[in-house]
């Protein structure tokens, strides 16, 4: 078992989960463009000069006023790229390639006072959503583990040239060091009540202006971050779209948060990204005691709901229970969609996030070009997660439930 934890380490330290340099991001020996995308961020990531660092804003006595601005970061596109008229109002522009992929860094709250730069930061935002060619639609990004700010920036950037939609991007305060996984752990829950806080703005955002839709995607360890923030969440109007990408957070906790908070009248779809190609999450399986990650399961999140078969756990379950858990059943199955990317997933560790993809499904519900979907059972576990989980004196893994949609080549599909 320690031989094998060294190896995974070693692994890992030759991957970095969000690359922060414009070279890496993404890799295509044919980009010929590269674009300058605008991003909103919020972060209570400490402010050295004009960088963010992985340290805490407050190291004490936090007075809950995390940093709210705008930047430009320049990416680079796999083709040959013509700005449509929407594209250019949402500002995004041919540039050159650059080692410095941030400019303009604006800081609203680096000079007024946090209420000011608030109201100035939401204004901005609602202007963006509502210029011509858009339709109230809002990207909003949380990073996981081992993610420098421009790293998550790059990802925010990403999606906004994906949905043609404005972007915020929260950014906590990850060390973004292989050997600060725990540390990670902890600011990420320091950072909830900020982000709690920063949800309730968006909320007032879309009071204001209820055309605003909030599509929020998290990757890897932000995704506790939500899930933590379940009681704000459920059937929450602004929310349009949840996507959880290889969540790193425990199987089973995410089963008693569904437990408590999920009803069924929530409007908004959630999507659950997994891959049996993410070896990343093993490390994460050691670090909590051979527990399953739920990116690592593959299983309906709509059976994930504990209650769903209250027969089976009890004989003293009254019909008023079984019709209550039969309704938040049929409720959820409407809008929950456990999607597996494993044909997308590429490299030794896996843990991607396929933009395009997320783009397309919450778009269209539909994959894309040159791919499709094929319903499977769902529950597919990866060998390395199952050898880890018996590594660990475990008797059984959480078993295979429900159905989930699994992405495929259309070549695939015909043979």
């Amino acid at each position: 078992m320690r031989i094998l934890v060294l190896v995974l380490l070693l692994c890992l330290s030759f991957y970095v989960s969000t690359p922060s340099s414009l070279a890496e991001a993404p890799k295509s020996k044919k980009a010929q463009s590269f674009l300058s995308v605008p991003v909103f961020f919020v972060t209570d990531r400490k402010l050295e000069g004009n960088s963010f660092t992985g340290e805490r804003k407050y190291a004490a006595d936090c007075k809950h006023d995390p940093y709210m601005g705008k930047l430009n970061f320049v990416i680079a596109s796999p083709e040959k790229v013509e700005l449509s008229s929407e594209q250019k109002e949402l500002g995004l522009a041919i540039a050159d390639k650059t080692k410095e992929p941030i400019s303009n860094l604006q800081i609203l709250n680096n000079g007024l006072e946090y209420t000011e730069a608030k109201e100035k930061f939401l204004d901005a935002v609602a202007t963006e959503c509502t210029k011509p060619g858009q339709n109230g639609e809002l990207v909003v990004f949380v990073h996981g583990y081992n993610t420098p700010f421009a790293g998550a920036i790059r990802h925010g950037a990403e999606f906004s040239r994906c949905f043609g939609r404005p972007a915020i991007v929260y950014s906590w305060p990850s060390v973004s060091k292989l050997r600060t996984y725990t540390s990670d752990e902890a600011n990420n829950e320091w950072s909830q009540e900020h982000f709690n806080q920063f949800l309730d703005d968006l909320g007032e955002l879309h009071k204001r202006n209820p055309a605003i839709k909030v599509i929020l995607v998290a990757h890897s360890l932000g995704s506790r971050l939500i899930v933590r923030a379940a009681p704000i969440l459920k059937e929450n109007e602004m929310l349009k779209d949840v996507a959880l990408v290889c969540p790193d957070i425990d199987y089973e906790t995410v089963r008693h948060y569904l437990q408590r908070y999920a009803t069924g009248k929530g409007k908004f779809n959630v999507w659950l990204y997994t891959s049996t190609r993410d070896n990343a999450l093993a490390f994460s399986q050691i670090m909590h005691g051979g527990y399953f990650r739920l990116g690592e399961c593959g299983n309906s999140i709509v059976e994930l709901f504990p209650g769903l078969k209250p027969a089976e756990a009890s004989t003293h379950v009254s019909d008023a229970d079984k019709q209550r858990v039969e309704t938040v059943k049929a409720g959820l199955a409407k809008r929950m969609h456990t999607i597996d990317f494993t044909e997308l997933d590429s490299g030794l560790l896996g843990h991607k996030i396929p933009h395009e993809l997320i783009e397309q499904m919450c778009q269209t519900g539909a994959p894309g070009p040159g791919l499709s979907m094929v319903e499977t059972d769902a529950g597919e576990t990866s060998k390395l997660g199952k050898m880890l989980f018996k590594s660990h004196g475990k008797e059984s893994f959480p078993a295979e439930r429900g159905r989930c949609n699994k992405v495929v080549r259309n070549e695939q599909k015909t043979q």
